[in-house]
């Protein structure tokens, strides 16, 4: 029965602290990947080969998840969202200007009407009340913010994939970034094994569990069609040339 009862404390342990914990660290390490590359950028002056659609939706997604995990009273959900948010911040002031035109219209627009939208909903569920029992209207504002947590969680996740038409075509991944679909397969993991056995959260493993499974889908791509360069090497175009710049 002690044996059986030690079992249990350790598989709590691994579920409530340390499942938590090390996705923290996962989380960190998935907004903190396109570091290198975004920094090659500045200097080349041109996107390359790289693709800006993530470095929106790590902007956008974790401050969607700083507004659900301050209304869900979770602080290992708020910790590692405030390092992407800082990380997808000057990621979109770096891949701002050498964006094509429609590259810029999709920024512009993702990162004004949405935030205006989260702003909204978090405010309406966090000073309204008429009358409205308290926990009926943080169980409705949950739900909500919930609910956009999983759409820009999800769009995070999958949107490398935007590209994977020319992958398959070119049968090149080279816009597919190895570190970014690598932590994103570890940390949608971890966060999916908190979700079901810490918090019972379906909008905390729901959207990590897709998450993970679009990861597998960009890491089996890598595997299949691997970026020419070599590994220190990144591709850019500069003034219509593609040049190697080593970072």
């Amino acid at each position: 029965m002690n044996a059986r009862a030690t079992d249990m404390d350790w598989t709590r342990f691994l579920i409530d602290t340390a499942a938590p914990v090390l996705g923290n660290l996962t989380a960190m390490a998935t907004a903190l990947a396109p570091l290198r590359s975004v920094l090659a950028v500045r200097k080349a002056g041109s996107l390359g080969e790289m693709n800006p659609l993530p470095l929106a939706f790590i902007f956008l997604n974790a401050l969607t998840w700083i507004h659900y995990g301050l209304f869900a009273r979770d602080a290992y959900i708020v910790g590692p969202n405030v390092v992407g948010l800082v990380a997808g911040t000057f990621y979109l002031r770096v891949a701002y200007l050498p964006a094509t035109p429609a590259m810029r219209r999709a920024m512009d627009a993702a990162t004004s009407v949405y935030p205006a939208v989260l702003l909204i909903v978090a405010t309406y569920f966090t000073t309204a009340h008429g009358g409205t029992d308290d926990g009926m209207l943080r169980a409705h504002g949950l739900t909500a913010l919930g609910s956009l947590s999983v759409l820009i969680l999800v769009a995070m996740y999958g949107s490398p994939l935007a590209t994977l038409a020319r992958v398959v075509r070119t049968r090149n991944a080279a816009s597919i970034h190895a570190g970014f679909a690598a932590t994103s397969l570890v940390n949608g993991l971890l966060w999916t094994a908190y979700g079901l056995g810490a918090r019972n959260d379906p909008f905390v493993y729901a959207p990590n569990a897709i998450g993970a499974a679009f990861a597998a889908v960009q890491l089996v791509c890598l595997a299949v069609w691997p970026a020419p360069p070599p590994e220190d090497e990144v591709v850019v175009t500069v003034h219509g040339e593609r040049t190697p710049l080593l970072i």
